[in-house]
C-alpha cells in the first residue's frame, strides 16, 4: 500500500507551527521576567519536540537547529549563562529561518540550509554571557521570510463538535428515511382524498407535519454546529504579534508594555484570515509613532452580541488635527470651507482616505495614515467597520483604533423594508428600534431633516435620495398626516433614523457577497436570498451615514 507522504508533511508543518508559536511565546516571556525558570524546561520540551518530529520526517537541518537550541536552553537552566536580549534576538531569528524552511516544504517538498544560524547558536554555548550578538547573517533571504500575520492554513476542532455533529447527520438520515416511507401514503392520499372518511389521512398529515418539524430543527442545529466549526480564535492571529512589536521596539529604541486580552474570542475564519494585516498596520504605527519613548500598547477583544469589538489603544501623543486638516487641503481630500465647519471626528475620518496614505503625507502627519485606508477596506468587505478615537475619552491622551466585526458571515438576523417599490435588509444588530412619525415631527437644521427622538434630534436619512431609488413612487399614500415609519440605526457612536415605507418582519438569511457591479457602494454591505427566491441587499448604516454627512458638507460648501 502506497504510504500517503503529503499527509505526513502537511501533519509535521502543522505540528511544526505549533511547537514554534509556543517556543517564541516563551521566549518573549523570558525576555520581560528572566526570572520565570519554569519557562525553561517548555522551551525545551517544544525544542526536544521539533527534533524528533523533523528526524522522523528526515529534515536533518531542522533537526539540527531544534537541537542547537535545546542545547541552549538546557545550559542555560543549569545557570551556564543568562539568555538575554541579544540572544534572544538569535533565537527568535533562528525561528523565522525554521518558518521559512516550513514554507519551502509546503510549496517545494524541501527544507533550508540552517548550517550559518546553527554556527552561531553553538557559538552562545561556547561564549554564554559574553555573546556579542550574531556576527553572520543566515541563509535565508529576508525578502522570502514570513512576513505577514496570517491565520494558519488548517484548523483544530474538537471532538466533541465532530460527535455532535455525527450524531446530528444520523437523526437526520432516519428523518430522511421516514419522509422517504410516508411519500407513499401522501401519493395515496392525494388519490383517495375524495373519500367520505378522512380520520386516517387527518393522521397521516400530522405525522407528515410533527416529521417535518423534526426536521427543520436538526437542520438548524446542524447549521450551529457547522458554523461554529468555521470559527478561529483570536488568538491564532494575537499570539503572532507580540514578537512584531518587540522586534519593532527593539529597532526604535523604545520601551512598550504589550497587552493582550480576548485571544479566547471566536471569529469566522474568512474575517480571521484579513485581521492579521489589519492589526499589524494599527500596531505598526502605534509602535513607530504614537509612542514617543516608552509607554503602553493594548490590544483587546470583546464579544458584543452577533459581533466582536476589536481594540488597539495607545497612550502616545494622539492625533495632531490641525496637521491632518493641513495635509488634507494640499492634497485635494478636502476644501478650505468643508475643513473650517468639521468636528474632530470628522476630520479623524480623513485618515482612511487613500490620498492620506502615501509615505509623504504619513511623514507629515506622524504615520497616523499608514495603511488606514487598506484597514478601512478590509471592516467593509467583511461587513464591519473601524472608528477612531483620539485623545482616548477615558485618559485623555494617546489614541483607540475600534474594530467592529462580524462573528459570522454565514447567516444575519435582519429587519426586512420597503421603499417604494424596493426590498432591503438592516441587520438587526445595528438596529436600536422602529417608530412612527408625522410630517410635524420633522425639522431642519443645517441642511439636514432631523427627527426628534428620545431626546435627542436625530439625522433623517432618506434612502430614495441617497440610493437613487427612481424606479416608481412610493406605494403608500403620502399627506401631512399619514403616520410615516423610521427604522433608528445606530454607527459607532452616532444614532440616526431612515425612513422606510413599511417594515415587513425579521428573518434569518443567508448572506453573500455583493455583485462586482455594487462593490464600490458603501451604502450596501451584502446580498441575500428571499425565501421566495427574490435577492436583496443589506443596508450598512456606516455607509449611509458616510454618504449623508458628505452630501450635508457638499451642500454647506456650496
Amino acid at each position: 500500500m502506497a504510504v500517503d507522504t503529503k499527509k505526513y508533511k502537511d501533519l509535521f508543518c502543522s505540528e511544526a507551527d505549533d511547537q514554534l508559536a509556543i517556543l517564541s511565546s516563551s521566549l518573549l516571556a523570558l525576555e520581560k521576567d528572566p526570572q520565570q525558570i519554569e519557562l525553561y524546561e517548555e522551551l525545551m520540551r517544544s525544542a526536544h519536540t521539533l527534533k524528533g518530529a523533523a528526524a522522523t520526517m528526515g529534515y536533518v537541518a531542522i533537526a539540527e537547529l531544534s537541537h542547537a537550541m535545546e542545547d541552549i536552553f538546557h545550559s542555560a537552566e543549569r545557570g551556564a549563562f543568562t539568555i538575554d536580549s541579544k540572544i534572544i534576538s538569535l533565537l527568535l531569528s533562528a525561528m523565522d529561518d525554521l518558518k521559512a524552511s516550513l514554507i519551502s516544504i509546503r510549496e517545494h517538498d524541501t527544507e533550508l540550509p540552517q548550517a550559518l544560524v546553527i554556527k552561531e547558536i553553538k557559538n552562545v554555548l561556547i561564549e554564554g554571557s559574553h555573546y556579542a550578538g550574531a556576527q553572520v547573517a543566515t541563509e535565508v533571504n529576508h525578502d522570502v521570510r514570513p512576513a505577514h500575520i496570517v491565520a494558519p492554513d488548517t484548523i483544530k476542532v474538537s471532538i466533541d463538535k465532530l460527535d455532535v455533529l455525527m450524531g446530528l447527520f444520523e437523526e437526520m438520515l432516519m428523518i430522511r428515511l421516514k419522509v422517504s416511507s410516508l411519500m407513499g401514503p401522501a401519493v395515496e392520499l392525494v388519490q383517495s382524498i375524495e373519500d367520505s372518511s378522512l380520520k386516517h389521512q387527518l393522521f397521516f398529515i400530522k405525522e407528515l407535519q410533527t416529521t417535518f418539524v423534526d426536521f427543520a430543527r436538526l437542520l438548524s442545529e446542524n447549521q450551529g454546529v457547522l458554523l461554529s466549526i468555521r470559527l478561529v480564535p483570536l488568538e491564532l492571529i494575537f499570539n503572532q504579534l507580540p514578537r512584531m512589536v518587540r522586534d519593532l521596539s527593539v529597532r526604535e529604541n523604545k520601551q512598550i508594555e504589550f497587552i493582550i486580552e480576548g485571544g479566547d474570542i471566536a471569529l469566522d475564519r474568512t474575517v480571521i484570515d484579513g485581521l492579521g494585516g489589519a492589526l499589524a498596520h494599527l500596531l505598526r504605527n502605534a509602535v513607530d509613532h504614537g509612542i514617543v519613548s516608552q509607554g503602553i500598547i493594548r490590544l483587546s477583544a470583546v464579544r458584543v452580541g452577533a459581533r466582536a469589538r476589536i481594540t488597539v489603544e495607545d497612550n502616545g501623543g494622539g492625533i495632531d488635527y490641525e496637521r491632518v486638516k493641513d495635509v488634507a487641503l494640499s492634497h485635494g481630500v478636502a476644501t478650505k470651507e468643508q475643513l473650517a465647519s468639521m468636528r474632530a471626528e470628522q476630520v479623524a475620518e480623513l485618515l482612511f482616505h487613500s490620498n492620506m496614505s502615501t509615505t509623504e503625507v504619513v511623514t507629515d502627519i506622524s504615520g497616523r495614515g499608514v495603511g488606514l485606508s487598506a484597514v478601512r477596506w478590509f471592516t467593509e468587505e467583511v461587513g464591519g467597520h473601524v472608528d477612531v478615537f483620539s485623545p482616548v475619552p477615558e485618559t485623555g491622551v494617546g489614541t483607540r483604533f475600534v474594530l467592529d466585526l462580524p462573528i459570522s458571515l454565514a447567516t444575519v438576523r435582519v429587519l426586512v423594508v420597503q421603499v417604494r417599490w424596493y426590498t432591503f435588509a438592516i441587520p438587526l444588530e445595528g438596529i436600536i428600534k422602529t417608530l412612527q412619525f408625522k410630517e410635524g415631527d420633522v425639522r431642519d437644521a443645517a441642511h439636514q431633516e432631523t427627527l426628534f427622538v428620545d431626546g435627542e434630534f436625530l439625522p433623517l436619512i432618506h434612502l430614495v435620495g441617497i440610493l437613487k431609488l427612481t424606479f416608481g413612487a412610493s406605494p403608500v399614500e403620502s399627506s401631512l398626516e399619514r403616520m410615516r415609519s423610521a427604522v433608528i440605526m445606530r454607527a459607532g457612536e452616532s444614532s440616526f433614523a431612515v425612513e422606510v415605507d413599511e417594515c415587513t418582519g425579521e428573518q434569518d438569511l443567508l448572506v453573500k457577497s455583493l455583485p462586482p457591479v455594487l462593490r464600490s457602494d458603501k451604502c450596501f454591505s451584502g446580498s441575500a436570498l428571499l425565501p421566495d427566491g427574490r435577492t436583496i441587499l443589506l443596508l450598512d448604516g456606516h455607509g449611509l451615514l458616510a454618504h449623508a454627512l458628505s452630501d450635508i458638507l457638499r451642500h454647506t460648501s456650496s
